[in-house]
């Protein structure tokens, strides 16, 4: 409705949740909103340029529980304790503030929330933020005086300052934040153990060329996260995904990704065109993705005792699932690469 000067009031009911970005912007007719107490998350200048908006005198403006702005005169402040959230762009550009101390209920900060404020110098945040979103402190004194590598709040990697290609991503990190990476020239990463999210733009524009996600459950991938990484050869995209944003691989045409079928990965690449093969191929005990005569000769060597296998080895090894590793397959091993069975 940007820019809808006809309307005066709106009311939402109670099935919405989500108003997105610049949804009302510079509908200056708008005086009232209800209805709105099913709302939990407003994009980016929803409502600048209404009368309603205006009208809040508060220092800290909100819509139920969530930072839709501030006055213009502010230089500190303490976020209100109800605040859950600070919407995308809230604070954006405000050159006067100079420090903010967060409530320890908040949870979320959304993108470019405090980007551009170039006086701000102090930032206290609480222990509950889970998700920070794109650029959120961009532009501010407070960042650029942080003289870390890695910049981590609550475990998210917002910003990594360094100029290293070779990347250990430090072990206390659970999220790759929004852009953490954006256009550095890093080729090798390894990821923690407990890292269960990337987020948008991530790696984007980045050099990278290799990274392995099997040491981690990587839950979430988000858009656009590898975009620009034409470099990485092969990848698997373990079935702990269970979300891979838009384009978030979309100049990896030439990436072969390693899926299992039924999950979010197989989902992705068949979508999306790109090169693909099945992981976990039965009988796959050298790891290199095909079943040959390597293999074989390999399980022979286990069944004459003379080499060790993982537990990992040895469930691949048991092609005929008789829950025994013996000749039997062996025998079915050879018969699949001749094409018998």
């Amino acid at each position: 409705f940007e820019n809808h000067s006809e309307i005066i009031s709106v009311d939402f009911g109670d099935n919405v949740y989500y108003v997105g970005d610049y949804a009302f912007y510079g509908c200056d007719g708008l005086m009232e909103i209800g209805g709105h107490e099913s709302i939990s998350k407003i994009g980016a200048y929803a409502f600048y340029g209404t009368q309603w908006f205006e009208a809040i005198k508060d220092d800290v403006k909100m819509l139920n529980n969530i930072v839709i702005g501030g006055s213009p005169d502010l230089t500190g402040f303490e976020l209100p304790q109800n605040a859950v959230s600070v919407a995308p762009r809230a604070f954006y550009g405000s050159v006067g503030v100079e420090s903010i101390i967060c409530n320890e209920n908040l949870l979320e900060i959304g993108d470019e929330a405090f980007s551009g404020c170039t006086s701000l110098n102090e930032f206290t945040y609480g222990s509950k933020i889970n998700y920070i979103g794109l650029n959120a402190f961009e532009n501010t004194p407070w960042l650029s005086a942080i003289d870390e590598e890695f910049i981590i709040i609550n475990g998210i990697l917002i910003k990594y300052s360094g100029n290293d290609v070779i990347i250990n991503v430090p072990s206390d990190v659970t999220q790759i934040g929004d852009g953490a990476f954006y256009n550095k020239s890093v080729e090798n990463v390894t990821l923690p153990k407990n890292l269960f999210y990337i987020g948008k733009y991530a790696f984007a524009q980045s050099g990278l060329s290799d990274i392995d996600f099997s040491n981690c459950e990587i839950v979430y991938i988000g858009d656009g996260a590898f975009e620009g990484c034409p470099n990485i050869e092969e990848l698997t995209l373990t079935k702990s995904i269970k979300y891979i944003g838009t384009d978030a691989f979309s100049d990896c045409k030439e990436t072969l990704f390693f899926v299992e079928p039924g999950t979010m990965g197989y989902e992705y690449v068949t979508k999306n065109d790109l090169n693909y093969y099945f992981t976990n191929v039965s009988g796959d005990i050298n790891g290199d993705k095909v079943l040959s005569m390597e293999d074989v000769v390999a399980l022979q060597r286990y069944i004459a005792s003379l080499t060790e296998f993982t537990d990992k080895q040895k469930d691949i090894a048991d092609v005929d699932s008789d829950g025994e590793i013996s000749m039997q397959d062996v025998t079915y091993m050879q018969r699949k690469i001749a094409g018998l069975i």
